[in-house]
C-alpha cells in the first residue's frame, strides 16, 4: 500500500514526549498524537480522572483565561489595517 505525498516525519507524543514516525496524510486527518496505545490509554484515564475529580473544569478555565490574555486564538484574530 502506498501513501500519498512525501515520506514520514517525526513528531513527539503529547503524553510522554517520545518521538515517533508519522505519515503526513495522518497529520492532515488530525491524527498521530500518541506514540503507542499505552500512551493513548493513559491519557484517556487521566482525562477521565480529572473529569471525575472536577479538575478538568479548572484546567479549561485556566486555558481560556490564558488565551484571553494572549489575544484569543490564532484563527479568530483580525488583521489590523
Amino acid at each position: 500500500m502506498s501513501y500519498p505525498g512525501p515520506g514520514p516525519i517525526y513528531r513527539h507524543c503529547i503524553m510522554c514526549g517520545r518521538p515517533f514516525r508519522v505519515w503526513k496524510c495522518e497529520l492532515l486527518r488530525n491524527r498521530a498524537k500518541f506514540c503507542t496505545v499505552q500512551c493513548y490509554s493513559a491519557s484517556r484515564r487521566a482525562f477521565s480522572e480529572a473529569l471525575a475529580d472536577g479538575r478538568l473544569e479548572h484546567i479549561l478555565k485556566m486555558r481560556l483565561s490564558q488565551e484571553g490574555a494572549e489575544g484569543g486564538c490564532a484563527g479568530t484574530r483580525r488583521r489590523q489595517a
